[in-house]
């Protein structure tokens, strides 16, 4: 019985040893963070990195490709005229709605082409003030997106802030 006791007295040190030690290791004042020891008087600003997409006109032009968004809106959703004058295809012009996460604009373009009305998904990046088309694989009726997590923005025609012409 009294190794019994001797044994039990010992375990309650050991606890009372754990407890004190975790107590002390979590009580950092302030002067940590993490493991990392900050500074006293070191000031921290928080970086906005939310890219801003801006009412205005984003266009390219190589002289032989020309394409002009004019953005008319971007408060819940993003709203704009859309117009692709590619070299060997037709000319298409129309309107644009939806939605901006994160960096990415994705939405609808309704537009005109030969006297017929069509819609289809575009999206583009937003990265450093230009917009980047996405592509990737379209539905049989080439209208939407089969899997929109396997997009490439891989566009060379890189539609950049400009001035928008009246």
């Amino acid at each position: 019985m009294n190794l019994f006791i001797t044994r039990l007295y010992k375990i309650k040190q050991l606890f009372i040893l754990l407890f004190i030690s975790l107590s002390i290791s979590s009580c950092n004042n302030g002067k940590e963070k993490k493991g990392l020891f900050v500074e006293e008087n070191q000031v921290t600003t928080k970086l906005d990195t939310t890219p801003q997409l801006e009412v205005g006109c984003y266009t390219y032009n190589d002289d032989k490709n020309y394409i002009t968004f004019e953005i008319t809106e971007t408060e819940d959703r993003v709203i704009g005229n859309l117009m692709y004058k590619l070299d060997g295809k037709d000319a298409n012009t129309g309107v644009f709605k939806g939605k901006l996460n994160g960096n990415i604009l994705f939405g609808n373009y309704t537009f005109n082409s030969e006297g017929i009305t069509s819609t289809r998904e575009v999206t583009f990046q937003l990265i450093n003030n230009k917009l980047i088309e996405g592509f990737g694989m379209m539905n049989d009726l080439g209208n939407s997106f089969i899997d929109k997590n396997d997009i490439a923005y891989t566009s060379q025609m890189q539609l950049t802030k400009t001035t928008c012409k009246d």
